[in-house]
């Protein structure tokens, strides 16, 4: 609980020996720097995205949840590089593990700036919801050409989209066309705010 929480139980904050590094004439010590900060931001989101106060006792709201849904993936992919890294692997899965990472921090930036009414939270969830949909129209299709026989894997596809659209709340008809969807698209760059 966010009553119980002690700042002090937290490691001192790194300190970069800039001057160090200005004299620098190799990488390793900004490799090392850039590791050590790496570090320090994992348990930093780590310790936010575990901070809870009495209200949610039984749990997050939606929003919050998708919010901490992104803080626990962007963890992941962090310990991902600091893994590579400190494994001397050198980090070779950097550039798709960081925009992964820049996928969550985006959409993270894009959703606190909801107008609190909820309506890029609905946007985001019903977006993936869409996919869903979408899947399930070409399962069907599938299942039509058969003679409308299901195979298991179809079944399955079938009860775990059930279950989603019953755990959003949604029934499948009341999910938007995309691109009535109020969610931006990836070639569209909104302001945040």
């Amino acid at each position: 609980m966010l009553d119980d929480f002690d700042p002090h139980l937290l490691s001192a904050l790194h300190e970069v020996p800039f001057e160090e590094l200005e004299d620098a004439a190799k990488e390793e010590p900004f490799v090392r720097e850039g590791f050590e900060l790496l570090k320090e931001a994992a348990v930093l989101l780590t310790t936010v995205a575990g901070l809870r106060t009495a209200r949610h006792s039984d749990g997050l709201d939606r929003d919050h949840a998708i919010v901490v849904g992104h803080y626990a993936r962007m963890v992941k992919l962090m310990k991902s590089l600091i893994r590579q890294l400190a494994d001397g692997h050198g980090g070779d899965q950097q550039i798709a593990i960081n925009r992964e990472f820049m996928d969550s921090v985006s959409t993270v930036q894009y959703l606190m700036s909801d107008p609190g009414d909820g309506t890029r939270f609905t946007s985001y969830v019903m977006d993936s919801l869409i996919a869903e949909r979408e899947f399930l129209k070409d399962v069907r299709e599938q299942v039509t050409q058969r003679g409308d026989r299901m195979i298991p894997i179809e079944e399955r596809i079938n009860r775990s989209i059930a279950e989603t659209l019953a755990a959003a709340g949604v029934r499948e008809e009341d999910i938007p066309a995309r691109r009535n969807n109020g969610w931006p698209s990836a070639r569209v760059c909104p302001r945040f705010g």
